[in-house]
């Protein structure tokens, strides 16, 4: 199965900005213009428009003309869509990471390795019992890294799967150090062999995973 993966920069002049916010349903402008920060507002507007013009791209229709749904798990979809198409979107900073596959469900995860950010507290809410062992052994000044990296992947699987928030983080058992290859371990209702998780080389001031579902998995190669 193929998977294609994105890097943008969600920086725009005041002339691509007005550009991209053309692409929008008036949902998405409306959603914009919620935002309190203006660099959120700037960052949404960007990621939304360019998330159409790839889909667009895929589906040879006009960025605009896309409608966009929502599955029977909630996750996003491309309601009007000519040919199947999953996709999946993550931002963070001045970042964007696409995951877009024809043939299986996809996620993508990204962070800012410079956030403020309780690793240890919000491991212990959010990661296994063995997780939060492995991150343990990580030494300090390495251990925020590890659990960005690690919540990308327990993140990448999640958006996947489309459950979102609904789903426990803690029961979703992933491989936790940098250098280790993203796996995952266990889920329930799940068979490990059935996922494939991709590290992303997104520069040295992010960490990103891309995972990739489709039952009866055999070594996949990104395209």
């Amino acid at each position: 199965p193929a998977i294609h993966v994105w890097l943008m920069p969600l920086t725009a002049t005041s002339l691509e900005l007005r550009q991209c916010a053309n692409l929008l349903a008036h949902d998405e402008q409306a959603r914009a213009e919620r935002f309190q920060f203006e660099r959120h507002h700037r960052r949404f507007i960007v990621a939304r428009a360019t998330l159409r013009v790839l889909l667009g791209n895929y589906l040879t229709m006009p960025p605009a003309a896309i409608a966009f749904g929502v599955g029977p798990r909630g996750k996003p979809s491309v309601a009007n869509a000519t040919v199947p198409v999953h996709f999946s979107l993550s931002h963070s900073g001045d970042v964007a990471i696409y995951a877009i596959s024809g043939s299986c469900e996809c996620g993508a995860d990204i962070e800012q390795l410079d956030r403020a950010v309780r690793h240890d507290e919000l491991a212990r809410t959010f990661f296994s019992i063995h997780e939060q062992t492995e991150l343990q052994k990580i030494h300090s000044a390495s251990r925020k890294h590890a659990f960005l990296t690690c919540w990308t992947r327990k993140e990448a699987i999640v958006k996947a799967t489309g459950k979102g928030l609904s789903a426990p983080l803690d029961a979703i058992e992933v491989t936790v150090a940098v250098d280790s290859a993203p796996r995952l371990l266990s889920m329930p209702g799940a068979r490990p062999a059935d996922w494939a998780l991709y590290a992303v080389d997104a520069g040295s001031a992010y960490t990103a995973t891309v995972a990739l579902h489709r039952p009866s998995l055999r070594s996949p190669q990104p395209a």
